[in-house]
């Protein structure tokens, strides 16, 4: 397993990084797509122990109060329900 997991672009798990340099990427990936009449799906989401300090019910109904589409939220729900998650860095398990 290489020592170097955590690849230079990414800003998970780095102290000190934001999310405005990833903003920056996406928003020139996108802006790339559109030049080249491209489709681009993509999510990006900043949830810095969002999911710790928020009781789920309340931001489920939130987002579908901000006309988030239920099927999205639902997705949502579905990507947090029951999981844990876990990294690798230098072979080491969190």
């Amino acid at each position: 397993m290489s020592k170097h997991i955590m690849r230079p672009v990414q800003a998970g798990y780095m102290a000190g990084m934001s999310t405005s340099g990833q903003i920056y990427r996406l928003e020139s990936v996108i802006e790339h797509c559109r030049l080249r009449k491209e489709g681009i799906v993509c999510a990006f989401l900043d949830i810095s122990k969002a999911f710790d300090t928020v009781k789920h019910s309340d931001l489920y109904k939130t987002m579908v109060e901000r006309g988030i589409e239920k099927d999205i939220v639902s997705i949502v729900g579905a990507m947090y329900t029951g999981c844990e998650g876990k990294i690798i860095i230098n072979e080491r398990l969190s």
